[in-house]
């Protein structure tokens, strides 16, 4: 998927790796924030109210950045989309002008215009939409685990076996998730391409009383 978005970003490939970088950063920022709970639950369960309250304004802290850096993530990710709707668009359109006219069939009509609208806006979503959380839902638990065997190895054990059951589930919820939109994908197209159909054949129904 990012060998397609690179192509077809082409001289805008640079707004990716950027946008990568920050999603990163944005996960490593989140990983962080949330080990700080362990120090605040940690005072508190001692009593010493005043140096909880101290990791207790540093999680506030770390909450807003974090809350920041999502919607400056975000926005980078848009600027990614919108850059591959440029270029996918204007190569989209170089290409099939050097199709033969033969080739533009009431199925292959369907399919551009999937492309052109669905498809296109699909892979335009994914910096934002699903590349961000997905970078964030592996940055963040790794930081955490690294973090909880420093500040205790018993909390790092457990977070060791959990963190490839929760691995496991979102290989399997992606798998399935796949499967799903290759099937909403193809019945889509097959749908665009019956009302297509039904549209170009309204002369003839009506003649017909269809």
């Amino acid at each position: 998927m990012l060998k397609t978005l690179l192509q077809l970003l082409s001289d805008d490939a640079y707004l990716l790796r950027r946008y990568t970088w920050m999603a990163t950063a944005y996960g490593l920022l989140c990983g962080l924030t949330m080990v700080l709970l362990v120090p605040l639950l940690t005072q508190l369960l001692l009593g010493a109210w005043r140096a909880a309250a101290l990791w207790l304004l540093a999680l506030l802290v770390g909450v807003c950045l974090c809350w920041l850096g999502r919607r400056v993530v975000e926005q980078a990710g848009v600027r990614v989309g919108v850059a591959v709707l440029q270029t996918g668009r204007h190569r989209l359109g170089e290409h099939l002008a050097s199709l033969p006219v033969g080739w533009f069939g009431p199925q292959n009509q369907a399919r551009i215009g999937h492309a052109i609208t669905q498809g296109m806006m699909s892979v335009a979503q994914l910096p934002a939409h699903v590349f961000t959380p997905l970078i964030a839902g592996v940055v963040t638990p790794l930081v955490m685990l690294v973090a909880l065997w420093w500040l205790n190895p018993v909390l790092g054990a457990v977070a060791s076996v959990a963190l490839p059951l929760l691995a496991l589930v979102f290989a399997l919820t992606s798998r399935l998730a796949g499967r799903a939109d290759a099937v909403f994908q193809h019945d889509f197209a097959q749908a665009s391409q019956r009302m297509l159909e039904f549209a170009q054949a309204q002369s003839v129904l009506r003649a017909f009383n269809g």
